[in-house]
This record gives structure tokens, C-alpha cells and sequence, in this order.
């Protein structure tokens, strides 16, 4: 059985000499700087859809022969654009958010990663996963204040998170606040 990928990719093996005109995942690996195993792990797993996160420009090979995945330069081109463009406007945008205090994200309605991932019993690695992945993830309007040093932890907006979650399959229909965030 193919993998969703191969699917999807235009089938060169019969036509080997126009497959030279792509990028290999070791080309691809070179001209991008990510690991080959980084690049493959990409193609296992749902497509990238946030724009904004450079790998969702080459989450899916363009071609393939056989099994082995195939890149134009237009992907690997589009990868360094957007890579280019996050470097190049680098500002801390933590910085820029509102910090909030423990009590005032309570009041509001603000909670981090991981009150969320207690919430909807998953991982806070599978939220963190999905903002850089999923363009439709909520954006973050408020930082909590630090006590101590470190980076401060974002805070989402309870009502949007939760129709996120419920759309994503995370939680269901009926699902209830916990009375204890």
C-alpha cells in the first residue's frame, strides 16, 4: 500500500531522465541545511499548513520514482524565502505581547500550553507541534509574567481554543470546561 504522499506525487518512474531535474532528500538536505530524516519525517506526517513555517513548503515531494521522494527548486527556493523572511523580522514577538500576571490570565480567560494540554488531555508537545504546523491555531494575546528567569509562557484564549480543539478532533462536542483552571 503507498503512503498518502506517494499518492499525490507525479509518478517518474518511467520516465527516469526528467527525474534528474529534481532535488533527491540529500540535494534538498544540502541546499536547505535540515537533516534528510528531518525532511522524511515531514512526508509521515499530516501536510504543513502555516504558512509561516518554512517546512510547509516542502512537507509534500513534488515527484517521485518509485518510493523515493522528489523536490523542484521551486520548493526548495519557496523554503528559504520564508526561512529568509523569519530571520529577517526576528523581533522577539514574545516581547510584544501583554505580560499578565497569574490571576489576570485566570479572569481573562488566558491559559499556556500546558493548562491546555491538561484540559484536553493530549501532550503540550502536540499543541506546540500544531501552532508551528497549523495555520488555523490560534495566535497568542497575552505572556505570563515570570517570577523567575526564563521564557515567559504564551496564553490563548480559552473560547477560541476550545473551537480549535473541537474542530481538530481534540475534544468533542460536549466537551466541559474542568471546574479547576
Amino acid at each position: 500500500m503507498a503512503a498518502s504522499w506517494q499518492s499525490d506525487a507525479v509518478d517518474l518512474t518511467a520516465d527516469p531522465g526528467r527525474a534528474a531535474q529534481f532535488y533527491t532528500v540529500g540535494k534538498l538536505s544540502d541546499l536547505i541545511g535540515l537533516a534528510p530524516g528531518t525532511i522524511t519525517d515531514s512526508i509521515t506526517r499530516a501536510p504543513i499548513t502555516n504558512p509561516d513555517n518554512p517546512r510547509s513548503a516542502i512537507c509534500r515531494p513534488y515527484a517521485r520514482i518509485g518510493r523515493l521522494p522528489l523536490w523542484t527548486k521551486k520548493q526548495a527556493d519557496a523554503y528559504l524565502r520564508i526561512q529568509r523572511r523569519q530571520q529577517e523580522s526576528a523581533v522577539d514577538k514574545t516581547e510584544l505581547l501583554e505580560p499578565v500576571d497569574v490571576n489576570e490570565a485566570r479572569e481573562r480567560n488566558l491559559f499556556s500550553f500546558v493548562e491546555y494540554a491538561r484540559m484536553f488531555s493530549v501532550h503540550d508537545q502536540t499543541l506546540r507541534r500544531a501552532q508551528s504546523q497549523d495555520g488555523s491555531f490560534p495566535l497568542a494575546v497575552a505572556r505570563r509574567k515570570r517570577e523567575v528567569a526564563g521564557v515567559p509562557e504564551h496564553l490563548f484564549p480559552l473560547d477560541e481554543m476550545v473551537l480549535w480543539a473541537r474542530g481538530k478532533g481534540y475534544i468533542s462536542a460536549g466537551f466541559v470546561v474542568p471546574a479547576s483552571v
